[in-house]
């Protein structure tokens, strides 16, 4: 989702299935939902009585050692967790490394206004040796009065047993009644290693904030740490199998990182085969890793039972309804994850970009404009605020701000480039872009759809600024590297389309490029991915394009306006690829 790419929607599969016709014409509604059953509703056990609401603040680290902030949001995430297992709570909450307040500095009945709790919840972690202390206390917001406190002293070999006690506890003093499979899995052990138990918490820290990449390294190192203290640690298993998947999915696709992931997966099942984060873990490898809906489901909504308020699993409910084109249930639960989530910047861009994508931008804007006014130095917003502002006004301004203070280590190296890049191209600034490449180490970017390498970047700046016979040296180069990966089979559709677009700018074979394009768009259709499916149409309409069928290209990008996608109109719009679709300029 955070990938907004050089190749526009478009629907040949309107010249090839009549179907297509039908879907473009739903626009923005493109049909009901295609699960069986409502997959986010309530336990039994909690469908009684009204669900309290309450709002966990992030827990104050007191220990001395600063290296303890991500132990401290750890044992706060873990305690998150805990509470998402109690049907009778509604559970807000705030990001574990958000900078933690002074009791002075709250006010906590503004907090509680802001986000709809009825009752607070804030804490502090003091980690001192082999020991750990954690206090927490349940407040009235509206009267500033404690109703319920208590401090936890433990051994680190005790550490993980600590959340689930308070989450008992909070729900005892708000009389939230809990279901006996509900103490069942509050009362699980998960591991009795001190030096996995702090290795774990540590990690769980670092997965609060993937908006900066290298967390991802760290969290993954950690995990594995974790592991080889206690080889039988289901819950790390199930965290590091969720890690894997997100890096297959969001930073390049390694068929290595897929493969650890399900083993993963597999091995927290075979540990503890009702471990919730087991069940998820393993959604979500179906889901992200595989694109597989049916064999996804079954996991997210055995998760979803054990944990009614887990913004994870409803998330990737959410992502698969989005998959299916079910675009306004998706976006429902996004918003619902989002406002659960207030301080998770991820969590806002999920709802924020989906309306985007949908083209509701001032829903879009509602989302992460207070989103930003609670984390305004935020990078993954700021990243999302560029491509918002670019998809509703074709404004790029806020991009070029952005790109003013964004370290590449925000959405990794190689989409950071292109991304500035693709805004170079925007504004026209040829020289400019190639100089960025050349000096740059960007080799290849493999993500959800694309496949670009660094020949073809260079060759669609050269294509983009006329200089043709420079660039058609470099697309037949780039049609040497792709062939025999072509060749290998089915199943890489973006190294496919990637080939089609290189065929195209060698001028040498327009049908063959055709004929590749239109393989790849059936690869991935647009009825069965309409996230990634108008990606591929894009390519096609370039490749249309370039291939002077002007009229069939043009017909497409109308279609693909129509529909939601990925590809925002500011890009037909502004990008000197679809000059030729545009009227001559008097």
């Amino acid at each position: 989702s955070r990938r907004d790419l050089f190749v526009a929607a478009a629907a040949v599969l309107a010249l090839l299935v009549p179907g297509w016709m039908i879907y473009s014409a739903r626009k923005a509604e493109p049909g009901p939902a295609r699960l069986t059953a409502d997959p986010t509703a309530v336990p039994a056990s909690s469908a009684v009585a009204p669900r309290k609401t309450i709002a966990v603040l992030p827990f104050a680290n007191l220990s001395s050692d600063k290296e303890n902030e991500y132990f401290a949001a750890g044992m706060y995430e873990e305690v998150v967790d805990s509470l998402t297992k109690i049907g009778g709570l509604r559970v807000i909450s705030l990001s574990s490394l958000q900078p933690s307040k002074s009791d002075g500095d709250r006010n906590v009945r503004d907090i509680a206004r802001d986000l709809g709790a009825g009752k607070i919840v804030e804490g502090s972690v003091r980690r001192s040796g082999n020991g750990v202390r954690v206090t927490v206390k349940l407040i009235d917001p509206e009267t500033n009065q404690t109703l319920w406190t208590e401090s936890y002293g433990e051994e680190l070999t005790d550490s993980l047993t600590i959340q689930s006690n308070i989450a008992v506890a909070i729900a005892a003093a708000l009389r939230a009644n809990l279901a006996p499979t509900e103490r069942t899995e509050l009362a699980r052990t998960v591991t009795a290693n001190a030096v996995a138990s702090s290795l774990y918490l540590k990690a769980r820290g670092r997965l609060a904030d993937l908006s900066d990449v290298r967390n991802y390294q760290q969290a993954e190192s950690t995990l594995g740490a974790a592991i080889e203290a206690d080889p039988n640690f289901a819950l790390a298993h199930a965290w590091l199998s969720i890690l894997h998947t997100l890096q297959f999915d969001w930073l390049g696709r390694s068929p290595e990182q897929l493969l650890l992931a399900l083993r993963s997966a597999e091995t927290a099942l075979r540990l503890q085969p009702s471990l919730p984060e087991g069940q998820l873990a393993m959604g979500i490898y179906f889901s992200r890793g595989l694109r597989d809906s049916a064999q996804a489901l079954p996991y997210l909504r055995r998760a979803l039972a054990a944990r009614p308020g887990d913004a994870e699993a409803l998330s990737e409910l959410a992502s698969i309804q989005r998959r299916e084109g079910n675009w306004t249930a998706a976006v429902d639960k996004f918003a619902i994850v989002a406002a659960a989530n207030p301080y998770d910047a991820r969590k806002q861009y999920q709802a924020a970009n989906t309306y985007t994508y949908m083209r509701r931008y001032d829903d879009a804007w509602r989302i992460l404009e207070r989103a930003m006014s609670r984390m305004p130095e935020n990078a993954q917003l700021k990243v999302l605020k560029g491509n918002l502002f670019l998809a509703w006004k074709n404004d790029l301004e806020p991009m070029r701000e952005d790109f003013l203070t964004r370290l590449p280590t925000v959405t990794g190296e190689e989409i950071y480039l292109y991304q500035k890049i693709q805004m170079l191209l925007f504004e026209r600034k040829f020289d400019e872009a190639l100089v960025e490449l050349r000096a740059s180490k960007f080799q290849l970017m493999k993500g959800q759809a694309e496949y670009i390498t660094r020949d073809g970047l260079e060759a669609e700046i050269l294509t983009q600024a006329g200089r043709t016979g420079e660039a058609r040296m470099l697309w037949k180069r780039v049609c040497r590297e792709l062939a025999p990966l072509v060749a290998a089979g089915p199943g890489e559709a973006g190294i496919r389309m990637a080939y089609a677009i290189a065929l195209a700018g060698t001028g040498e074979d327009a049908d063959e490029a055709v004929r590749e394009a239109r393989t790849a768009t059936l690869e991935v259709p647009v009825e069965k991915d309409a996230m990634n499916g108008p990606f591929y149409q894009a390519g096609l309409a370039l490749v249309l394009l370039r291939a002077n069928r002007v009229e069939e290209a043009r017909q497409i990008v109308t279609l693909v306006r129509a529909i939601p996608s990925i590809y925002y109109d500011s890009m037909f719009n502004l990008s000197p690829a679809w000059d030729a679709l545009r009227p001559a300029k008097p």
